[in-house]
């Protein structure tokens, strides 16, 4: 069995379909290069996919989870959330270890502002909580035990959200 019989055969068709749209006549030779890259392709997706997978279940079953980042996980993953946001450092802290444990994230972590004022108020200052958390304790709480400055900071930005 060759490489491209392991595609399946709507993938072949599909890809000699666009070839011919595009003005490519399907020879042996192309089109074994076109169905190696395509089947190359879907290899590595599977593999990252299981990869991902495996990684999501590893930090789910671990012990530093909460429901703030287990609300940013969800959307990431499945694309939808019950939303709830870090309410203070130590809820905090557990999304941006999270976070640097998939840090293919970090630049989507924007969109969980569209689950409320909180996490748009929050996303809007979301550098300046993470560098300031990071400064007073660390991420890691590795600096300290009590992270003052962060907790009020969270607090200011709730009320600038509306909430108490």
């Amino acid at each position: 069995m060759t490489d491209s019989q392991t595609i399946p055969d709507q993938i072949i068709d599909a890809a000699e379909a666009a070839m011919r749209r595009a003005g490519i006549t399907p020879t042996r030779h192309n089109f074994d290069a076109i169905a190696k890259a395509i089947h190359d392709a879907v290899m590595a997706e599977r593999e990252l996919n299981g990869e991902l997978t495996r990684r999501v279940f590893t930090w789910l079953l671990g012990r530093d989870t909460g429901s703030s980042s287990k609300a940013i996980l969800a959307h990431m993953v499945c694309g939808v959330s019950h939303g709830e946001y870090p309410y203070d450092p130590a809820d905090l802290g557990r999304c941006l270890r999270m976070l640097e444990l998939f840090p293919e994230w970090k630049a989507r972590i924007a969109e969980m502002a569209g689950y409320g004022k909180v996490w748009a108020v929050f996303i809007d200052h979301w550098d300046g909580l993470s560098s300031m958390m990071a400064d007073e304790v660390g991420i890691d709480w590795s600096k300290g035990r009590e992270a003052h400055r962060t907790y009020e900071f969270m607090c200011d930005l709730r009320k600038q959200a509306g909430e108490r």
